[in-house]
């Protein structure tokens, strides 16, 4: 594993592969669910471009041993809000894992429980939590989310956050190097 302050790798494990698969708003978290739709200062109602990195919806499959999990802060840095950490990762140019590499993961823990992608990760770095910003989420209070999976009770969870809530240095994002075209 590859350790700085800010960025864990997983080292190269055969069955570090998934699949993604499809991710609907409404069934995962209920009714009035959707993706944000136009710029972060509207309603996320309005607008045809959803807030996305695209990139991130045209994987089909991941290898996790090359994928590195950042937390975005700066030496010396406190707490910050989610829309910085999304604006730091935009700047990065890394691709921004989406919602569609959660629900990937979470099947492929459902196969393999103690053997699956996220308990390998987990083995390897500690990671208890991983957030998947590739594509931003409308709460029905109008709030913009991110999909994360958390480890607790020895199981992972899929859930959201809000992005105007605090992130702390345990909470890691799943990204890659540009894909080579």
């Amino acid at each position: 594993m590859e350790n700085t302050s800010n960025v864990l790798r997983c080292v190269a494990q055969p069955g570090l592969r998934i699949h993604t698969a499809q991710f609907d708003p409404v069934i995962c978290f209920g009714k009035d669910f959707t993706f944000w739709l136009g710029p972060k200062t509207g309603s996320g109602l309005e607008g045809l471009e959803e807030d996305c990195d695209t990139r991130s919806l045209r994987l089909i499959t991941i290898d996790f041993s090359a994928v590195e999990f950042i937390n975005c802060y700066q030496d010396g840095e406190g707490s910050f809000k989610g829309e910085e950490k999304l604006d730091r990762l935009k700047l990065s140019g890394r691709i921004r894992h989406g919602p569609s590499v959660a629900v990937g993961l979470l099947r492929n823990y459902g196969l393999y429980d103690a053997k699956s992608a996220l308990e390998r990760i987990h083995k390897d770095t500690g990671i208890t939590y991983i957030d998947f910003p590739g594509r931003v989420l409308r709460d029905p209070e109008g709030f913009r989310c991110i999909v994360f999976l958390h480890r607790s009770d020895g199981g992972w969870r899929l859930w959201y956050y809000r992005l105007d809530d605090i992130f702390g240095t345990g909470d890691f994002t799943a990204v890659s190097q540009e894909l080579a075209a």
